[in-house]
């Protein structure tokens, strides 16, 4: 081991101290790793200390002026070439393969309406009928997709629900008895006896049921040809009647979803003799049993097209070439850069506030704490055995994508990549000194090494075996799905995550710096280890929370997981069902869920699904759509035998599937 032992604390510029047993060499490296930062950095006078450095870099990259370096923003390429120049001012050099340290690639972007909308109504007499005028009294709303219909007949559908729910003892029913099919549904928002305490829904409370993405879903499901939402009198209040922004519904299913203003929708009613949208809200909420009709006499003609231009990212990636036998084996430090933005592209827990998300701990703390581990590695005067990657991801918030394209578009062999290191949000240590590591089951030993280090450090490790804790993934996991030994740092979650206030002034430096002294001794072991680290499947492959039928608020989102409504209140409830599929987020939408893998060991493998299926169906219900497939999960419970329709080779097959339950830990 090079002459330090792996409880050997190895000093840098401004640590805690140099206790190798070797004091004269110790000051030598301390006073050499200062030398190293004599020089400004991008403008930055010297910076000695690492809370200093780390102060510096962290408030860059949380910065107003980055825009929550959200993607398709210019915050997100300026902090990417600050990344680019940090790694330049340390020595290091840019991974093979890169363009001057940037490895590109591009992701579906955000939807956005293209020039073709429009939407028609024809009425018994000539004179009613008439056009909408977009941005006025109409609007497409991103919850649905693209697609054309002509004087459709039109169906009112209530609110839009079907509830036969046992946990909150809901039967509710709206599309009881009513055909649909390649039909318009004139839906209210909301739900039945809205603000109501003795509501038989959840009181005054929405429910799951009161989503944009339900309504879609399940028009979707009854073969709806599109939806036509309004505003209900109950959510409205005594606030004016106004359409919401085309971005603000999130994402649902692939039907043309519009919505119109209540005066145009009651002037239809009116024209065909059928009550107003007032009195049959009255009618639902006092008997509390649908109202749903059809309404001759009206037909739609509608056209929207709806567009995802590509977001241009790219991943930044520097290398410490090693020295001797193992110099072509590689140990990966990664952590991702991006965030939010000003929170509408999606995943904000504060939806209503359209603010930059500075993402001071998320991410800019791990991006961070990679710098930092890089300047002291690379300011090392003896070389290191083993090549040690830096990468620094863009798109996770979005699915993971930078992680997914490097193991897909690896720059050294993912089959001489023999660790992974992973800082996601480690800038906020708390006082009981406890510090999460996820992974430490998949490499033999691994678990003991981080205990006796970590309480060394006087941290409380909280270790956890597999590359997940149920609660979301990182960018560890496209490593681990390729058999490699991953380490997830991580200091918890807290009331800001995925706010606009997660910002600079409450992240804990002295813990960073901390966790920084101990990370830098666990990296020096592992890179200088004489074995190879020996990789260790846990009892499950790290999956995307996609296929959880229940997704806890607070976690790491990896999937587009656009913002909810002020009355969206999230996934639809009930037991955890558990598949174990890993869908592909760049996907072509609406056409099925298509599969870039499954998780070792879940009811999905089990089942024979594989990497490159298409699910189309499950039970009695269609997939068109992300969104679709947790909905069909969500009717199920855990042990049932389900029926899962999917596409292989381009030929449909059927398979059975036992759903499990994935636990929180």
């Amino acid at each position: 081991m090079n002459g330090l032992t792996m409880f050997d604390r190895v000093g840098a510029a401004g640590g805690r101290g140099v206790l190798t047993g070797r004091a004269g060499r110790g000051v030598l490296v301390f006073l050499m790793v200062l030398a190293a930062f004599s020089g400004p950095i991008r403008g930055q006078e010297a910076l000695p200390t690492p809370q200093e450095r780390m102060r510096a870099d962290l408030a860059f990259l949380a910065d107003d002026a980055q825009e929550g370096r959200g993607a398709g923003t210019k915050g997100l390429d300026v902090s990417a070439q600050y990344l680019a120049d940090q790694f330049r001012a340390m020595g290091l050099k840019p991974a093979a393969g890169t363009e001057d340290y940037f490895q590109p690639f591009e992701i579906p972007g955000r939807p956005r309406l293209a020039e073709t909308v429009a939407l028609t109504w024809t009425l018994p007499e000539e004179s009613a009928s008439g056009a909408g005028v977009l941005g006025e009294t109409f609007t497409p709303l991103s919850v649905g997709g693209s697609g054309r219909f002509e004087k459709a007949e039109v169906v009112f559908a209530g609110y839009g629900i079907t509830a036969k729910d046992d946990t909150l003892n809901i039967h509710y029913d709206d599309y009881a008895d009513l055909d649909v099919k390649g039909k318009v549904v004139l839906i209210l928002r909301g739900e039945p006896q809205q603000n109501d305490p003795n509501s038989k829904f959840a009181g005054a409370n929405n429910t799951v049921y009161a989503t944009f993405r339900h309504k879609a879903v399940n028009a979707f499901q009854h073969e709806a040809a599109a939806v036509v939402l309004v505003n209900n009198l109950a959510g409205l209040g005594d606030a004016q009647d106004s359409l919401i922004p085309y971005n603000a519904a999130g994402r649902g299913s692939s039907l043309p979803f519009f919505m119109v203003k209540r005066e145009v929708a009651d002037s239809w009613l009116n024209a065909i003799g059928q009550p107003s949208l007032a009195d049959l809200e009255t009618a639902i909420d006092k008997e509390g049993a649908p109202q749903s009709r059809p309404l001759p006499g009206l037909t739609l003609s509608g056209d929207v097209t709806i567009e995802r231009p590509p977001y241009k990212l790219k991943n930044v990636v520097a290398v410490l070439e090693g020295q001797g036998p193992k110099a072509e084996e590689t140990v990966v430090i990664g952590a991702h850069y991006d965030h939010l933005g000003d929170g509408t592209q999606g995943g904000s827990r504060t939806p209503n506030r359209r603010e930059i998300h500075n993402g001071a701990d998320d991410n800019a703390s791990g991006t961070t704490m990679v710098l930092e581990l890089a300047r002291r590695l690379a300011a090392r005067p003896d070389p290191l055995p083993r090549r040690v990657v830096f990468i620094l991801f863009s798109g996770e918030e979005l699915g993971l994508f930078g992680s997914r394209h490097y193991v897909e578009n690896p720059l050294y062999p993912l089959e001489n990549t023999v660790f992974m290191f992973n800082y996601d949000m480690v800038g906020r240590l708390n006082d009981k000194n406890e510090l999460s590591l996820l992974g430490v089951g998949t490499m033999a030993g691994l678990a003991e090494i981080c205990q006796a280090l970590g309480t060394s450090h006087g941290f409380v490790i909280k270790g956890t075996a597999g590359a997940s804790d149920g609660f979301g993934g990182s960018d560890h996991q496209p490593f681990y799905n390729k058999s490699i030994p991953v380490l997830f740092a991580f200091t918890g979650l807290h009331s800001v995550y995925h706010t606009p206030d997660d910002t600079l002034d409450t992240i804990n430096f002295e813990g960073m710096e901390r966790i920084a002294d101990f990370m830098e001794e666990l990296t020096l072991h592992l890179v200088r280890r004489p074995n190879r680290p020996e990789f260790i499947p846990t009892t499950r492959r790290s999956a995307p929370r996609a296929d959880t039928a229940k997704a806890e608020v607070g976690a790491n989102s990896t999937a587009p997981q656009p913002a909810p409504p002020a009355n969206d209140p999230g996934p639809v409830s009930g037991a955890r069902v558990y598949l174990g599929t890993q869908p592909d987020y760049a996907q072509e939408e609406g056409k099925g869920v298509l599969l870039s893998g499954v998780t070792e060991g879940s009811p999905a493998e089990k089942a024979g699904l594989q990497a490159g299926d298409l699910l189309v169906g499950m039970g009695d219900r269609k997939i068109g759509t992300l969104e679709d497939f947790m909905e069909c999960l969500s009717v199920h419970k855990p042990g049932e035998t389900v029926e899962v329709q999917i596409i292989r080779d381009g030929k449909p097959q059927r398979l059975k599937v036992v759903l499990g339950t994935r636990s929180a830990n």
